[in-house]
């Protein structure tokens, strides 16, 4: 969480570029700082960890318990940048796929927004 709060409190220093594949993401987020640009490795590091342990996080978010219980339907890459990270996630299964697109429209609205976009629910995607 101190990582989470850390970044939220950076964020307007910290660029992200979203790219939306046939069956996933691609996203690239990086920053100036390199106190921030370590602090985001290791944050992405440790999520990646989670899921793989399928130790949810903020579990009352719908978006986020969908994506926990699918959690082994997603193939994650996770390359370091020198600015940061670059994040590719994808899914053979369409409905995941659509599943890591929201997740990464909702870290867009974190960046944007803050800790006031944390404390609210995010609806899921269509499964059609």
């Amino acid at each position: 969480m101190e990582l989470f709060h850390f970044l939220l409190d950076h964020r307007k220093e910290i660029t992200r570029k979203v790219t939306n594949l046939p069956n996933g993401i691609e996203t690239v987020t990086e920053c100036e700082n390199p106190k921030v640009v370590e602090k985001l490795q290791a944050h992405v590091a440790s999520m990646y960890q989670r899921v793989e342990e399928k130790r949810p996080i903020h579990a009352r978010d719908p978006l986020f318990a969908e994506i926990f219980r699918n959690a082994d339907k997603i193939k994650m890459k996770l390359e370091k940048t020198k600015k940061g990270v670059r994040v590719v996630e994808t899914s053979e299964d369409a409905y995941v796929a659509k599943l890591a697109q929201s997740h990464a429209e909702v870290l867009n609205l974190f960046l944007k927004n803050g800790h006031v976009e944390v404390m609210k629910n995010h609806e899921l995607p269509a499964k059609k």
